[in-house]
């Protein structure tokens, strides 16, 4: 019953991003993508070889894009040439990581938000990476706003949503025992 309460070490991977080069970003992507590559196979080790590892972890990234889109004269929005370089980045980082040339990971899930915008991808090893897209009209361009939008984020969405899962499952568990 206790496996049904997940006690794993999970890591918040933050970054931000603003006017880097794609030389800058694809440095980022490469740890990023290491350490996919690395917790996939404790993952493996683990479901896979029931390899008890104390140092097992999850993990998943964000990057916090500031001023990530262009508004032309009509307040139309597009992403902009920094955004459109990581895509280019995140291919070839990609590549580098897993030794591919030409690799492509699948094309990101799109989500619009009160801020500007989410992109969502699976990285190879299945591991999430999420790029929050901020819009200046929407959300103060600066970098601390962009700090305290992931502390709120991992702390107010992702790590009291999950305990909140996890109270759930206790409840249930406790319910279920005679």
């Amino acid at each position: 019953e206790d496996e049904k309460l997940d006690n794993n070490t999970k890591i918040y991977l933050c970054g931000t991003l603003w006017h880097e080069t794609i030389s800058e970003m694809i440095l980022i992507l490469k740890s990023i993508m290491r350490m996919d590559i690395d917790q996939s196979a404790r993952r493996q080790a683990r479901d896979e070889f029931q390899v008890i590892d104390p140092d097992y972890y999850d993990m998943e990234a964000h990057v916090f894009f500031d001023d990530a889109f262009y508004h032309d004269e009509n307040q139309q929005r597009t992403l902009n040439i920094f955004v459109n370089d990581f895509f280019e980045a995140i291919n070839k980082a990609a590549g580098i990581v897993h030794d591919v040339e030409g690799m492509k990971l699948a094309p990101p899930q799109k989500t619009a938000t009160p801020y500007g915008g989410r992109l969502s991808w699976r990285l190879p090893g299945g591991n999430l990476l999420v790029v929050h897209l901020k819009d200046k009209l929407k959300v103060s361009k600066k970098k601390r706003w962009s700090m305290v939008m992931y502390m709120y984020y991992l702390l107010g969405y992702r790590i009291l949503g999950q305990c909140e899962e996890r109270m759930k499952s206790l409840t249930k568990v406790i319910e279920d025992s005679p």
